[in-house]
């Protein structure tokens, strides 16, 4: 039976998708999946068999829409009990699709966004420092523990900060009005789960409603080698709140 409900993940690298994500697809109303259109695999919640019979990378960047259905049909197999299918999409990800899900408005779009975005660029500079960009890459290991810290380059980061709220502003200019979207920061997900399991359409049981709590709770200061350097830029563009999380 094909998923009677469908919803979009809209978002960026390192803004706490992959976490709603995978907290979603914990529903048992929910299949959520992860990166469909990730530029060098596909990320889904399929696994044996169904996985294998994912598209192709080449075929996919080929023929979008289709791939999308290609997916949505094997879910609906692999997941039979459940009723709602969901993807994340990047503002980067393909064109045709990031057009297909804001037109189509049998898609409900969440589109959640990092406010802090000095962490959403640590956190990037993290990952590549480690090589750990997924928490279900099972190469890595996964109980090191301690502290990484970087260095942020300032002019990189003014480019960074620029560049995402233009996405930002960009995909919410061409929805405003749109019905189906509910906006979320990442600083309040977990306040506002259950707010979005609402907005699915799908209940909520109290162990959904419990809140988790952060994920890293380092405080940004001693994450950044550099810090007295980036405090200052923050301080003298208007974002001085972001040092404090």
């Amino acid at each position: 039976m094909a998923h009677l409900q469908r919803f979009c993940v809209v978002a960026q690298a390192r803004s706490g998708s992959e976490y709603l994500t995978t907290r979603l697809n914990e529903h048992p109303d929910i299949a959520c999946h992860r990166e469909l259109y990730n530029r060098r695999t596909v990320f889904s919640a399929l696994s044996g068999p169904w996985k294998a019979k994912l598209p192709q990378v080449e075929w996919r960047d080929e023929h979008p829409l289709e791939a999308l259905e290609q997916v949505a049909s094997l879910s609906a197999q692999a997941f039979p009990d459940k009723r709602v299918f969901g993807f994340k999409l990047f503002l980067n990800h393909n064109q045709e699709v990031r057009k297909h899900i804001r037109t189509e408005e049998s898609y409900k779009l969440v589109v959640l966004e990092r406010g802090n975005k000095l962490a959403q660029f640590v956190s990037t500079l993290t990952a590549k420092e480690t090589g750990r960009w997924s928490v279900f890459n099972d190469n890595k290991d996964k109980t090191a523990t301690g502290t990484v810290q970087v260095d942020v380059p300032i002019e990189e980061l003014a480019r960074f900060v620029e560049l995402e709220d233009q996405r930002y502003a960009q995909f919410n200019k061409r929805i405003a009005g749109r019905p189906g979207v509910i906006h979320l920061k990442t600083e309040e997900l977990e306040p506002r789960f259950a707010e979005v399991l609402d907005f699915l359409e799908v209940d909520v049981s109290p162990e959904l409603r419990e809140v988790r709590g952060r994920q890293n709770p380092a405080p940004l200061s001693g994450r950044i080698r550099n810090w007295p350097q980036v405090n200052d830029w923050l301080h003298g563009h208007g974002h001085a709140e972001w040092a404090g999380t």
